[in-house]
């Protein structure tokens, strides 16, 4: 019997980053497996056109904006960083990662970055709190100076679609690029997931 196992599941220590490129192979790769090569083209195709129409209109407004990827952990924050799907779906639309070499940071720091957008990884059981999450944030005193509290520019990004998602990397796609493209926006099933409104 063969077994097939997606490089993103690695882990960290066989894998050490992790990239759309690997997704996209692990779509060609699986269309191969069901015999629908075709289908799995054109999906690769759709996610690379989405990546490349928002990078080229943040060239095109001069515009690249920050972005900070974090985990809640207490009292520090953990990174999303370039070795991450999360981290490089943003470089790869032309956003820029901000601590793009670090794994964890704290509020001081993050108040002094001062991302345009605030990615907030959740996982499964957080998905019907994820209003709260948001929330929290916006109404944290210490944080009111942060653009992304002011622009209401805090997003919700579920984990499964940026940690070895195949096809559910879309979801991931698109929630960064809405976040740092709002002009791209658009509405989708879990739009009221990612807006947290």
């Amino acid at each position: 019997m063969n077994t097939y196992i997606a490089r993103s599941s690695y882990g960290s220590k066989l894998n050490k980053k992790h990239t759309l490129a690997e997704e996209y192979e692990y779509i060609n790769q699986i269309g191969k497996i069901v015999d629908r090569e075709q289908r799995a083209t054109q999906v690769v195709q759709y996610l690379e056109q989405q990546v490349n129409q928002a990078r080229e209109l943040g060239i095109e407004q001069g515009k690249k904006p920050k972005a900070l990827i974090i985990e809640l952990m207490g009292k520090d924050l953990r990174l999303y960083n370039e070795n991450t799907l999360a981290g490089n779906i943003v470089e790869q639309v032309g956003g820029e990662l901000l601590l793009p070499n670090e794994s964890s940071t704290g509020y001081e720091e993050l108040i002094t970055l001062n991302p345009d957008v605030l990615f907030i990884v959740i996982i499964e059981s957080d998905y019907k709190n994820a209003d709260k999450v948001v929330a929290r944030l916006y109404n944290n005193p210490a944080l009111q100076s942060l653009k992304s509290v002011k622009n209401r520019s805090i997003k919700i990004l579920p984990l499964y679609a940026v940690y070895s998602p195949g096809i559910r990397v879309k979801d991931g796609i698109q929630i960064i690029v809405d976040g740092l493209y709002p002009e791209l926006a658009k509405e989708g099933p879990y739009e009221k997931l990612v807006t947290g409104n």
